[in-house]
């Protein structure tokens, strides 16, 4: 029954990623026996374990600046708005700036 506690308990927490990991916990924990519930071990440890699930589809830290790629999905807002003003990503020395347009004129209004 752990074992389904825990497949429960992950695919809660992908499906639900905005809720906290607490949250996600609590649900599941709430409908289980408190011997599975010991079984599953630390409440500490299951929101860790959630946190990392949740982690398993972001992307890998580059090691470099040339490393990095950065994915239309990390550039662009909901409304489909670009937030990367600069990125001279062909540059040994890589700069990326970060603005909407409509903040770079409020910033350039004196």
């Amino acid at each position: 029954m752990a074992d389904t506690a825990l497949r429960d308990l992950r695919a809660r927490a992908v499906s639900h990623s905005t809720d906290p990991p607490a949250v996600v916990l609590d649900y599941i924990y709430a409908k289980l026996p408190i011997e599975v519930q010991v079984l599953l071990g630390c409440p500490a440890y299951l929101k860790r374990q959630i946190r990392r699930w949740r982690d398993g589809d972001k992307i890998p830290d580059p090691k470099s600046m040339a490393e990095l790629e950065l994915h239309s999905t990390w550039t662009h807002l909901g409304n489909g708005e670009s937030f990367v003003f600069i990125d001279n990503a062909c540059d040994s020395n890589r700069i990326i700036a970060f603005s909407t347009e409509l903040n770079m004129k409020v910033s350039t209004v004196k």
